[in-house]
């Protein structure tokens, strides 16, 4: 009887058990996305590493999904863009389109790695020269194609912004 008793515990147990790990699976699945910053956001985090942001919205107006542009620009004439599409389907497509043109633009990268996942795609592309990374989050988008030797530094503020 003690056994019984003893099995039919461990039973229950394993089954608490793998319902605790299936619960924080999901809740990891769940907080762990990536959220997409805002303009405002993205200010503070350029002008935090000494970059000047300008307002390009009006620059796009001909380009109906761009409802706010902003680039932040360097002492060293690099950039970093950002882009609020008016929908995540319109950034996903925008996306895929500059994808397009830039694997065109370079054919024989030293490196290019995309990724895709629920709510996010990007992808980098490495050459002797440039350095070029497009990451979107839902609606918004950022574009950077620095020359080579910046790259470091638009790492930093990329992952500053968990873009």
């Amino acid at each position: 009887m003690i056994y019984y008793f003893y099995g039919d515990f461990m039973k229950a147990k394993d089954i608490i058990l793998l319902c605790i790990v299936l619960i924080l699976v999901v809740l990891l699945f769940v907080f762990n996305q990536r959220k997409a910053i805002t303009s405002e956001e993205f200010i503070k985090v350029t002008e935090s590493y000494h970059l000047k942001t300008f307002y390009m919205t009006k620059q796009f107006d001909s380009i109906k999904p761009i409802q706010e542009a902003i680039f932040a620009e360097s002492e060293d004439n690099w950039q970093i863009e950002y882009y609020v599409f008016d929908s995540t389907k319109s950034s996903i497509e925008w996306i895929h389109n500059k994808e397009k043109e830039q694997k065109l633009n370079y054919p024989s990268p030293k490196l290019f790695d995309e990724n895709h996942t629920r709510n996010t795609n990007n992808y980098t592309i490495v050459t002797s020269q440039s350095y070029i990374y497009v990451s979107q989050i839902k609606n918004t988008l950022i574009f950077i194609n620095v020359p080579i030797e910046y790259m470091n530094d638009a790492n930093k503020i990329i992952h500053k912004m968990k873009y």
